[in-house]
C-alpha cells in the first residue's frame, strides 16, 4: 500500500508530538519568561517607533522653517525695492517710473518662477478645464464652440500639478 506524501508526514509529526514529554512546570516557566522578554523588546519598539515619530515631525517643520525663511527673505527684498522707488518718485520722470516698476515686476516673477510657480493664462478658444479654471460668468457667443474661453479674466497660477489659484474666466454657451 502507497501512502500519500502529506500522510506520511502527517505520521511523522504524530510520532515527535507522542515521543515529547508533557509539558513541565519549568518548561511553562521558560515560555512565560520568554513571552514577558517579547512584551518588553515590544514595549522599547513601540517607544522607540513614537519618539522616532515625533523627531521626523520636529524636522519637519524645520525644513519648512528654512524654507520659508529663504523665500520671505527675498520677498523683503521686493519690498525694499518698492520701497526705494516709492521714495524716488516725487518729481521723477513717469518713463523712469515705469521702468522701476517693471523691474521689480521681473524679480518678482523669477522669484516665482524659481519657487516653481507656473502662470494659468488660458487664450480665447480654449477649452474650459474646471481643474484649471473658475467661470465667473458664461456668455452665448459664436466666436468659439461650447465650453470654449472667451475671455480671461484673472490669471491663475499652480505649483506643480496643485492650483493654487484658478484662472477666472468667460465661458462661451450656446
Amino acid at each position: 500500500m502507497l501512502l500519500k506524501w502529506s500522510e506520511l508526514v502527517f505520521m511523522k509529526k504524530k510520532k515527535e508530538q507522542e515521543q515529547e514529554p508533557e509539558s513541565s512546570p519549568l518548561r511553562e516557566s521558560e515560555l512565560e519568561e520568554k513571552a514577558s522578554g517579547y512584551e518588553e523588546q515590544l514595549k522599547r519598539l513601540q517607544a522607540e517607533f513614537e519618539n522616532y515619530k515625533k523627531r521626523t515631525d520636529r524636522e519637519k517643520l524645520e525644513s519648512i522653517r528654512l524654507a520659508n525663511k529663504a523665500f520671505v527673505n527675498e520677498l523683503v527684498s521686493l519690498d525694499e525695492a518698492f520701497e526705494q522707488g516709492l521714495s524716488h518718485m516725487e518729481g521723477a520722470n513717469p518713463e523712469e517710473v515705469k521702468k522701476g516698476v517693471s523691474l521689480i515686476r521681473e524679480n518678482l516673477q523669477a522669484l516665482l518662477r524659481k519657487e516653481g510657480v507656473e502662470m494659468i493664462s488660458p487664450k480665447k478658444g480654449d477649452r474650459f478645464d474646471f481643474n484649471l479654471h473658475e467661470a465667473v460668468m458664461t456668455q452665448d457667443s459664436d466666436e468659439c464652440g461650447d465650453d470654449c474661453v472667451l475671455e480671461t479674466v484673472k490669471k491663475g497660477y499652480k505649483i506643480g500639478p496643485t492650483v493654487i489659484k484658478p484662472a477666472m474666466v468667460v465661458v462661451c454657451k450656446k
